[in-house]
């Protein structure tokens, strides 16, 4: 016997019941198909996974932006930022935006000495540095962007920067 029902729940409910009835949804689609794809797409989310399956999903470390602190004036320090491809496909023609003011790549240009290129594998993981050097005193920022295609579409990623340029401790 084959019933129609628009529930997901009633589903679940009817799998349970052992008596062979098997649940189709409103479009014909089986619901226990459909219930075992939403609960694999909700596990991949819970693992970080890009919710739409077979796409690339780049993050970069050091939460929502990274502050370098209080720098010298006319000194420099480094930053090594890690990238993640959470996602289930390679993430290809990968492209770093330029850095303004006293931000550059490490050891230009980018990933700056680190191990990024151009794509990363599904679950890899790569690196690039940021170089902050202030030449004068004050706060500065900047924002590095990631392009990258997912496998789909071209995505973008970034990670804000800040830093202070201070006038060096004579002791």
């Amino acid at each position: 016997m084959r019933n129609s029902i628009g529930s997901l729940l009633l589903c679940a409910v009817c799998i349970g019941c052992g008596d062979g009835r098997q649940w189709t949804g409103a479009d014909g689609g089986s619901l226990v198909d459909a219930a075992i794809d939403s609960a694999n797409k909700a596990i991949d989310s819970a693992m970080g996974k890009d919710a739409a399956l077979g796409l690339a999903s780049l993050t970069i470390s050091d939460g929502s932006f990274y502050e370098f602190g209080d720098v010298d004036v006319n000194t420099s320090v480094t930053h090594v930022f890690v990238v993640n491809n959470k996602g289930t496909a390679d993430a290809k023609n990968i492209a770093a935006s330029a850095l303004s003011g006293p931000f550059s790549y490490n050891s230009k240009p980018f990933p700056g000495g680190g191990t990024c290129g151009t794509s990363l594998a599904a679950d890899g993981v790569c690196t690039f540095i940021v170089k902050f050097a202030p030449t004068v005193i004050g706060s500065a920022n900047t924002t590095v962007t990631l392009t990258y295609n997912n496998g789909s579409s071209s995505q973008t990623v970034s990670r804000a920067i800040t830093g202070a340029g201070v006038t060096p401790v004579e002791l």
